[in-house]
């Protein structure tokens, strides 16, 4: 399961959209979750001991949802608070998974021959060069993005992986609020996901959910950002296979030879199934 920008205040969509997500958990074989950032609104948590991470994670996610690892990135108003808290956190909560600002985990599908799934979870913030100058980001500035976009050409570049996932806060594209606003993103990770053949970036910010694909490449771009922050308007755009202006997560299923993804609602409605094959 994939959810994004979902810690909001008072949230009664997050819960409806939560609950949806225990539903399926009930019956479904729910091997972990990812978070695409924003985890908690507006800015960020102050401590390990934070109010938000009972209030808007520990008694929103529970059910058949406890026990399940999440593997998280961060957000822009992530970096509004304490981001080491949120790097700490695993260690009152091992279900939170957040080993360093950007990190790499790899599942085996298949033991004989070996067929592995690569997720790469990016720190998309520090290449967004308005947070430098905005004053309430002051952590952005110690990160250094070159080192970052090195590390992930090098993993991608040694990694022997059937399957690559890549995910991070910031979208490539997107039919909202910043379509035709993403630039300095599409510069910078598009060529490298082009030459590794990145079959998907997963992406939030944006408070919807979408299936885009701006040409005959391989990688398919995602947005789930619907967890529980206020929804974003959309509008036309020809790379855009899928757009909706929904709360709701996204559903990954992977196998040896193909990856499906469906949008599901808050009220627990399919609303689109796209297949990738290998």
């Amino acid at each position: 399961m994939v959810i994004g920008d979902w810690g909001w205040v008072n949230s009664t969509e997050q819960g409806k959209t939560a609950q949806i997500m225990k539903n399926i958990a009930d019956t479904s074989k729910i091997d972990y979750l990812v978070s695409t950032g924003d985890n908690f609104y507006y800015d960020g948590v102050q401590s390990t001991n934070d109010i938000k991470w009972t209030e808007r994670y520990e008694n929103i996610y529970n059910g058949s949802l406890l026990g399940k690892d999440w593997y998280v990135t961060l957000g822009n108003h992530d970096y509004q608070g304490n981001v080491q808290a949120q790097l700490d956190y695993y260690n009152k909560n091992s279900q939170w998974k957040l080993p360093k600002r950007y990190y790499t985990v790899e599942k085996t599908l298949q033991s004989f021959p070996k067929i592995t799934l690569l997720m790469i979870f990016l720190d998309t913030s520090p290449f967004d060069k308005n947070l430098h100058t905005s004053g309430i980001h002051t952590d952005i500035i110690q990160q250094d993005s070159t080192l970052q976009k090195k590390w992930l050409d090098s993993t991608l570049a040694n990694s022997k992986a059937q399957w690559k996932m890549v995910f991070g806060h910031h979208p490539l594209y997107t039919a909202g609020p910043r379509k035709g606003t993403m630039g300095n993103y599409i510069a910078t990770f598009k060529p490298v996901f082009d030459k590794y053949k990145v079959d998907f970036y997963v992406a939030g910010h944006e408070h919807h959910l979408g299936h885009l694909k701006p040409d005959n490449n391989h990688t398919e771009y995602v947005v789930s950002g619907g967890g529980g922050a206020d929804i974003t308007p959309i509008s036309d755009y020809y790379v855009s296979k899928y757009t909706v202006s929904s709360y709701g997560f996204t559903l990954f299923k992977v196998d040896n030879q193909k990856i499906t993804f469906t949008f599901i609602n808050n009220k627990g409605e399919k609303l689109y199934e796209y297949i990738k094959t290998k």
